[in-house]
């Protein structure tokens, strides 16, 4: 009999590798029902998927990308838990965003930048803005960013809080022409930093404010030399530049210039903030004492010399009182003087002095000794003499 026609052969399946092309259709993805949905069935493990555009139905010509005008949308689903649904992928040396979102007026509501920063939210929001910096991010580090403050997490160490501030890798920049602010929080300290005005970009010199830390409270450009205070039994301290207050336990209030007290790694001491003398004020309840110490190291120990020690029934001077503007002593109080060394008045002959509002003046001269009778009366009117330019008796 006469052979029947060949079949139309079907289409040949797509090689490894190589494309598979889908025109749109009446189709149900994930409850989805669309007509104008793109359906794309199994594929091999290494077969790569074609959106080719025909100019017509809202999609823009081949080359431009692909546009989805009206109700259209576009879903990326998965069967497979380990499968990465969508991925977009920059070209070599990326420059422009890798994703934006934007809303009918084409503004960018959210975007991933080309370095993999993202910022979400609109102009008027709280977290707008399309200034969105190049963070350093590796090692573990993420920003969340917003108009012009920022909080960022580096490396699992400190967390820090931004204002103006942005940190390329190599530096903290201005985000914007005005001054700026860094407080971070890690590694057992609190540090609040400040940087003047500067250009949006530039380098920002941030100068440390205020640091707390277990060992006390600092102040001031040099806050980050925060010594180990020993903090023991309620024990705390507010320090300086280089002086500080350190409440020790609940009995003394001490005033410190160049010292804490704290142990560096020999031991708990007084010791020596920087290479200097130190000077130290002591109120207790019992009374004050003023210490001084000779130049030391740093962090050397500190032996204190007691200077002054006033208690509620005396004051006790380690060195001579200078009295610029004269000494008064109350009614009924006496001066009292030591019985083993005694006390001078006047340490040398030219030292002035003189009694009952007299004209202080040098030791009088010696008077000679008496030779006979006439000889008495002369003497004795020289030595009247004496005694009376000093003060001792009356003129």
């Amino acid at each position: 009999g006469i052979q029947g026609d060949q079949g139309i052969q079907g289409e040949t399946g797509p090689e490894p590798g190589g494309f598979v092309e889908h025109e749109a259709a009446t189709t149900t993805v994930h409850g989805i029902t669309d007509t104008s949905a793109i359906l794309l069935g199994a594929l091999g493990a290494t077969d790569n998927v074609l959106l080719r555009s025909n100019g017509t139905g809202g999609q823009t010509a081949q080359g431009s990308g692909i546009s989805v005008s009206d109700a259209n949308a576009i879903l990326c689903a998965v069967t497979d838990a380990t499968a990465v649904p969508f991925t977009s992928k920059g070209y070599t040396a990326q420059t422009a965003n890798l994703a934006e979102w934007q809303n009918s007026a084409d503004t960018v509501l959210a975007k991933v930048t080309a370095a993999g920063s993202g910022q979400f939210g609109g102009p008027l929001n709280s977290f707008g803005s399309l200034d969105v910096e190049a963070w350093q991010t590796t090692s573990g580090s993420c920003v969340l960013e917003g108009y012009s403050g920022a909080l960022y997490n580096y490396q699992s160490q400190s967390m820090i809080l931004l204002e103006n501030l942005y940190y390329d890798g190599a530096a903290w920049k201005y985000k914007r022409a005005a001054a700026a602010s860094y407080l971070s929080v890690g590694n057992d300290n609190i540090h609040f930093l400040f940087a003047p005005a500067g250009s949006a970009d530039a380098a920002a010199t941030l100068t440390k404010q205020l640091t707390l830390k277990a060992g006390g409270v600092g102040f001031g450009a040099a806050a980050s030399d925060i010594e180990n205070w020993d903090t023991s039994s309620g024990s705390h301290a507010l320090e300086m530049y280089s002086s500080s207050i350190f409440n020790y336990r609940t009995t003394n209030l001490l005033i410190q210039q160049n010292a804490y007290y704290g142990d560096p790694g020999a031991g708990l001491n007084w010791r020596y903030k920087a290479a200097g003398t130190a000077g130290r004020l002591n109120l207790a309840g019992t009374g004050l004492i003023v210490n001084t110490a000779v130049s030391g190291a740093e962090d050397a120990a500190i032996t204190w010399v007691e200077q002054l020690n006033i208690s509620t029934t005396a004051a006790t001077f380690a060195q001579q009182i200078i009295a610029n503007n004269g000494v008064s002593i109350t009614n009924a109080k006496d001066i009292v003087l030591g019985t083993t060394t005694g006390t001078k008045l006047g340490t040398g002959a030219t030292q002035k002095l003189a009694f009952w509002g007299l004209t202080p003046a040098v030791q009088p001269t010696a008077v000679a000794d008496a030779t006979d009778a006439a000889d008495v009366i002369t003497q004795l009117n020289a030595l009247l003499s004496r005694m009376r330019t000093i003060g001792l008796i009356a003129a």
